[in-house]
Parts: C-alpha cells; sequence; structure tokens
C-alpha cells in the first residue's frame, strides 16, 4: 500500500512530466515557430510565378509584407488587412513575401508559443502584430487609396490567382499520377 510521501512523489513527477511535455510541443518565441511552420505557397520557381508578377514584387520591394486577409473597400479599392485576428481556439493565418520573392503563410496557434499561452485572446492580434514588425515584417500602407496600396493590392490579388492556380495544377497532376499507378 503506497504511502503519503509516495503517492505525493508519484503525482509531482507526474506533473513535471506532463510540464515536460507542454514544453516540447512549444516555442519560446514567435520568430521560432514561425521558421518551424511557415508554408511556402507560391515559389519563384513555380510556373505560376510569371515573368510579370516576378517583377512587380521585385519592383514594388514587397519583401516583408505580411497581410491577414484583403478585401475591397466601398469605393471599389483593394484594402489589406494587417491586423492579425485570433479566433476564440487562439488560431490565425497570415501571408507575407520572404526576402525570396516568394509567398509563404503561417497558421499561427498562440497556445504553442510560450510567451502567448496564457494571455488573453483580445490582447494577442495586437502583441502578435508588434512582435511581427520586431522581426522585420511590414504592414501593407495604411491608405487603401494611395498608389503603393493600389499596386500591392494588384499584386496580392495576382498572387491570389496564382495560388489557385497552382493548387488545380498539383490536384491534376497528383490525379494523373494516381491513374497511372492503377493502369494495368
Amino acid at each position: 500500500m503506497p504511502t503519503n510521501d509516495e503517492e505525493f512523489l508519484r503525482q509531482e513527477q507526474t506533473a513535471e512530466s506532463q510540464e515536460w511535455r507542454e514544453r516540447q510541443d512549444s516555442y519560446a518565441d514567435l520568430g521560432s515557430y514561425i521558421k518551424m511552420h511557415k508554408t511556402e505557397e507560391l515559389s519563384q520557381e513555380d510556373p505560376e510565378m510569371d515573368k510579370k508578377l516576378k517583377e512587380q514584387i521585385k519592383e514594388l520591394k514587397l519583401n516583408g509584407i505580411y497581410w491577414t486577409g484583403w478585401s475591397i473597400t466601398k469605393t471599389g479599392e483593394f484594402e489589406a488587412n494587417p491586423a492579425v485576428q485570433f479566433g476564440y481556439d487562439k488560431h490565425a493565418h497570415f501571408q507575407y513575401f520572404d526576402r525570396s520573392g516568394n509567398i509563404t503563410s503561417c497558421d499561427i496557434d498562440a497556445e504553442r508559443i510560450l510567451v502567448y499561452k496564457r494571455k488573453d485572446v483580445g490582447a494577442l492580434g495586437y502583441l502578435i502584430t508588434q512582435e511581427l514588425q520586431k522581426l522585420g515584417f511590414r504592414k501593407p500602407p495604411g491608405n487603401p487609396n494611395s498608389p503603393e496600396a493600389k499596386s500591392l493590392g494588384e499584386v496580392i490579388q495576382e498572387v491570389s490567382s496564382a495560388i489557385s492556380r497552382k493548387e488545380r495544377r498539383l490536384e491534376q497532376e497528383a490525379k494523373e499520377k494516381k491513374t497511372k499507378e492503377f493502369d494495368f
């Protein structure tokens, strides 16, 4: 029969084990998290990234600009949403132009980033937006009527279109591969 000391020791070991498991699935900061969870959605080598789009990205110096969504305003202007918004599940998604001009995305799970683990969901958007800027990410231009915002809007719309074309191409290639595998 276990003594109180043995039971206490077992409970303490269980708690330490649980804490260790949580830390193994966590990241110290946002930068580390992004490095491990980013996904390249459209590369400079993808056929959907045409010469015009590559030139626009290079010419407009878009590396580091991020957005979490975009919309068309009532006046018909493009508007990128720079605010990282979290749902109650503490998840958010954002896309950005990386240093090489590729379009990359990251799904942020704030519960897996130690500095944000116990933060209120209402504060997360602000805190993470601030941290993104410290990491070198840049918000889209604030005025949707500015020439920069219009140019960025055109590029992001083209990027969105190119990503859709890439997804369709990859689906088609997967279907063809599957058909070839079962071709008797």
